[in-house]
């Protein structure tokens, strides 16, 4: 998922980078999602980054800020821990808020 500014959108695409890009861990794409699309996502220039592990037994949220040519992580929670932030917008998240209703 990638959040960008409405203003930023042209009628065929985004020709910028998104203001943050959000990847949904799965057993397949752990190691894609966490080092490669990071990587790139860093190379063009995306401010925010978060990986969200929507494991039911342990669900977890990581939020990284650009800095430089990578990321510097800035926030990991785990389970009913919060976590807020105001970039790229005013949030709070919890991570088993998150996956809640996913299991019967």
């Amino acid at each position: 998922m990638i959040v960008a500014r409405y203003a930023d959108l042209t009628e065929r695409d985004l020709p910028g980078a998104p203001l943050l890009a959000v990847e949904v861990i799965s057993p397949t794409s752990r190691l894609r999602d966490a080092s490669l699309k990071r990587a790139v996502y860093a190379r063009l220039g995306v401010p925010s980054f978060w990986l969200i592990d929507p494991d039911p037994e342990r669900p977890a949220s990581t939020a990284f800020q650009l800095a430089g040519s990578g990321y510097l992580q800035e926030a990991h929670v785990v389970g009913n821990a919060s976590w807020a932030t105001i970039r790229p917008f005013r949030l709070s998240l919890v991570p088993a808020e998150l996956v809640a209703g996913l299991r019967p």
